[in-house]
């Protein structure tokens, strides 16, 4: 599930854009002013960033070059008004990935969106598979074998995480970094009982689970 984060002061904007987001599976965070978003994309991990040229405490392209500066590595997508070559051009020269002129049609911006996880640095394919677990991130299926698994949301995307990285090792902080909400008041218990869940549904039908626990280091799925 990629995880976005939207900025911009548009309080109505950034409503209908998260809810639409949502509609698409992906888990959306929103702020509304530059300080707020500065923070969150130092310590957190986003896929995806929409940013908006003019907020009310900072420019979105100062914010994306201290982001690029600082090693940050998600697509950004710059929303603006402006419309100049020029201004595009220095959004580009920022690190943007791509820019998008408002007024936008949603459509437009979640084809975007998916346009943008297509290319090579962030590859989110709809069918993954290691060994006998398949998952399919747009009809939301996941077999292992010929049994289909019913997950509950946080259990899909910590599977889906997994999947897109098998055989690396996450600890508690990264999967927490990673899969829940920057506000959300959780700690490294919920990880753990999260993953609990996730092998009790998987390894109903095996003698060996398929998330493995490397002590000391942290969690791995099987490949």
């Amino acid at each position: 599930m990629p995880k976005v984060l939207v900025v911009d002061d548009d309080v109505y904007l950034t409503k209908m854009v998260a809810d639409w987001l949502k509609s698409e599976n992906f888990a959306v965070e929103v702020v509304n002013n530059g300080t707020d978003a500065k923070a969150l994309i130092r310590d957190f991990h986003y896929d995806l960033i929409l940013l908006d040229w003019n907020l009310p405490d900072a420019t979105g392209v100062s914010l994306l070059n201290e982001y690029r500066n600082n090693g940050g590595v998600g697509m950004v997508l710059m929303l603006t008004g402006r419309d100049q070559i020029e201004d595009k051009k220095q959004g580009f020269a920022s690190g943007a990935d791509d820019y998008l002129t408002k007024p936008f049609d949603i459509s437009e911006l979640v084809a975007r969106l998916h346009a943008l996880m297509r290319r090579p640095r962030t590859v989110y394919q709809q069918e993954l598979q290691v060994g006998e677990i398949r998952l399919n991130t747009h009809t939301r299926a996941v077999f292992v074998g010929d049994n289909e698994v019913n997950l509950m949301a946080k259990e899909f995307a910590m599977l889906e995480h997994f999947m897109r990285h098998p055989g690396q090792v996450f600890d508690c902080a990264m999967l927490l970094h990673r899969l829940w909400k920057s506000e959300q008041a959780v700690g490294e218990e919920t990880v753990r009982t999260c993953i609990k869940r996730l092998r009790q549904k998987l390894d109903a039908n095996s003698d060996k689970s398929h998330i493995e626990t490397l002590y000391g280091s942290g969690y791995r799925l099987r490949t």
